[in-house]
C-alpha cells in the first residue's frame, strides 16, 4: 500500500490530501472541460447528438452503478471479515483502518447517487436540448467520473491489502518449518 499517511513530523502530506480528494478534483476538471467544449458554438451539432446519445447510455450506467454498489459492499464486508489478520491489526494500530473504510463508503455513496441520478434521468426526455438538460447532463458526467475514480481507488486499496495478506499467509511460520524433536 502506498505510504501516504503522515510524514515524519506527523503532519498531513500533500500525497495524503491528494489521495483524499483526487476523485472529486479530477471529476470537476473533466466536467469543466465538457462544459467548455459544449459551450463552444462550433460543436453545436455534436452537443445535440451527444445529449440524444446519452439517453441510450443511461440504462447501462444504471446497471453498472448498481453492480458497483454490490461489489463494493461485498468488498467492504470482506475487508471487515479480515479483522483478525495481522494486516488489518496493523492498519488499526496505525489508525489507517477507518480511512480505508471511509474510502469504501465514499465509493458506495457516489455509486449509489450515480445510480439514482441515472435512473431518474431515464424518465426525463433528453431529446430536446435545453439549458437545464445540459446542466443535468454535466452533473451526470461529474457523478460518472467521480464514481469510477472512487471505485478504482477502493478496489486498488483492497487489492493491496489482499496482496499483503496473501504474502504473509503463504510464508510458512518458523514453527511449521522446523519443530524440535519431542
Amino acid at each position: 500500500m502506498t505510504r501516504i499517511w503522515k510524514n515524519w513530523r506527523g503532519e498531513r502530506s500533500f500525497a495524503k490530501v491528494f489521495e483524499d480528494i483526487y476523485p472529486s478534483a479530477i471529476s470537476i476538471c473533466l466536467t469543466l472541460v465538457l462544459v467548455l467544449i459544449f459551450r463552444c458554438e462550433r460543436f453545436a451539432a455534436a452537443r445535440v447528438l451527444f445529449l440524444i446519445g446519452s439517453v441510450k447510455l443511461l440504462p447501462s450506467a444504471l446497471n453498472i452503478s448498481a453492480i458497483a454498489v454490490g461489489f463494493l459492499a461485498t468488498s467492504l464486508s470482506l475487508l471487515v471479515s479480515l479483522s483478525g489478520t495481522k494486516v488489518v491489526k496493523d492498519l488499526k494500530e496505525s489508525g489507517h483502518y477507518e480511512r480505508l473504510i471511509s474510502f469504501f463508503m465514499k465509493a458506495i455513496y457516489s455509486s449509489s447517487v450515480w445510480a439514482f441520478v441515472s435512473g431518474w434521468m431515464t424518465t426525463i426526455d433528453l431529446n430536446k436540448p435545453d439549458h437545464w438538460r445540459a446542466v443535468l447532463f454535466w452533473l451526470w458526467c461529474f457523478l460518472t467520473s467521480c464514481s469510477v475514480l472512487s471505485y478504482a481507488r477502493a478496489t486498488d486499496i483492497l487489492k493491496q491489502v489482499l496482496m499483503v495478506e496473501a504474502r504473509r499467509s503463504s510464508r510458512p511460520d518458523a514453527s511449521e518449518i522446523w519443530a524440535p524433536p519431542a
